[in-house]
């Protein structure tokens, strides 16, 4: 069985960047209470990117009720967040079962409560689009 949160993953540095990748399963609520123990589970860092599910409008709004106050909380709004939206290609494709993407509405009000968050991107790992 996996935990909450899977291995941290280091890429080589590249033009003097470290890239470090942290795979979080999608952050229930306990990760939220041990993190609240335990201390910044990020270290120093330079940004973040948040990835969310655009054909799932629950993983945008666990950016807004777990991740953006827990960014907020370590780091004050001092780090620059990107946000992106991947599997655009499935929140899109209206033959596809799936379920809705945040509406513009909700995309406006993350961006004005969470003005650390610098971009909002529109991806798509399997359509190798934006990423």
């Amino acid at each position: 069985t996996v935990g909450p949160v899977l291995t941290r993953v280091f890429l080589p540095p590249e033009n003097g960047c470290t890239v470090t990748l942290i795979d979080t399963r999608g952050g229930d609520e306990t990760m939220k209470n041990s993190h609240s123990e335990m201390g910044c589970p990020f270290g120093h860092v330079d940004s973040i990117v948040l990835v969310f599910d655009a054909s799932r409008v629950e993983t945008f709004h666990r950016l807004n009720n777990l991740w953006l106050p827990l960014i907020e909380h370590f780091f004050g709004g001092d780090v620059p967040v990107v946000v992106a939206g991947n599997k655009v290609d499935a929140a899109e494709d209206k033959s596809e079962p799936h379920g809705a993407g945040p509406t513009p509405g909700q995309i406006v009000s993350l961006l004005k409560n969470f003005k650390f968050v610098r971009q909002l991107i529109k991806c798509s790992a399997k359509e190798l689009f934006n990423v």
